[in-house]
């Protein structure tokens, strides 16, 4: 009898040890629950940040592209006209930059650019910091940014430097982008007064006309003249038979 007390009494405290044990490690199977569902809610928050980096980076494609294709039609287009055709452009162009370079020289090129910078919504310091990465002279800058500020295409004085860097002259690059060739050297040369201390920033770049826009206005004209022509010459015809016929009476 006391065998049985014993073997049953052996079972009851087993029975309570492992249930002791069972209660304590609820806490941890709780915890680990826990951490799991943290970490699950931690996978949810760096997965919406890889979709929105995913997002960003679509949007930098884009407009990568499109800029691209904005360059390509710049350069499909500068390759038209000959060269003897710019030849003048080319050489006022150049000279132009050489004044600017050899103020910068002169003065210092922190002096020069805090003067002409304003022209172009800048600071003397981002132009230095521009010419520096891009290995430019601020003549150079100074074309670029007034080419790009009149620019059909939505492209930046930095974008006009890669065509530069392809070989593209400023003149060439002036005919990519469907700018009156007879007014690029004077909008240049108003920037260029502004870098010599002879003109004042107003903080609007020198406009140029688009070539096309031109053209059209200019047709639009011719027909409107000839127009008003045709009508004066109606009119006249009309008035010399009016007149005829009351001397005939």
């Amino acid at each position: 009898m006391k065998a049985i007390f014993g073997v049953l009494f052996g079972y009851a405290l087993m029975f309570v040890i492992v249930g002791t044990a069972l209660a304590e490690g609820a806490p941890g199977a709780s915890a680990n629950a826990t951490s799991n569902t943290r970490s699950q809610g931690t996978v949810d928050v760096q997965d919406l940040k890889v979709v929105q980096g995913h997002a960003e980076s679509s949007e930098e494609l884009t407009a990568d592209a499109n800029a691209g294709a904005s360059l390509q039609a710049i350069r499909d287009r500068a390759k038209q006209p000959s060269r003897k055709v710019l030849t003048k452009l080319e050489r006022r162009l150049s000279e132009l930059a050489n004044q600017i370079d050899g103020e910068a020289n002169l003065k210092g090129e922190i002096f020069v650019a805090n003067r002409v910078a304003p022209e172009f919504g800048m600071t003397g310091s981002l132009m230095m910091l521009e010419r520096g990465t891009l290995n430019s002279s601020l003549g150079d800058l100074v074309i670029a940014h007034t080419l790009a500020a009149n620019s059909p295409q939505n492209v930046t004085a930095t974008q006009l430097f890669t065509l530069q860097h392809d070989g593209y002259t400023w003149a060439r690059i002036a005919y990519g982008l469907d700018l009156r060739s007879d007014q690029v050297a004077g909008a240049v040369e108003s920037e260029t007064r502004v870098a010599l201390g002879r003109a004042k920033a107003d903080g609007r770049p020198a406009m140029i006309q688009s070539a096309s826009a031109a053209r059209t206005a200019a047709s639009a004209n011719a027909g409107m003249n000839a127009g008003v022509n045709a009508g004066g010459g109606s009119v006249g015809a009309g008035g010399g038979a009016g007149v005829g016929l009351s001397i005939g009476k």
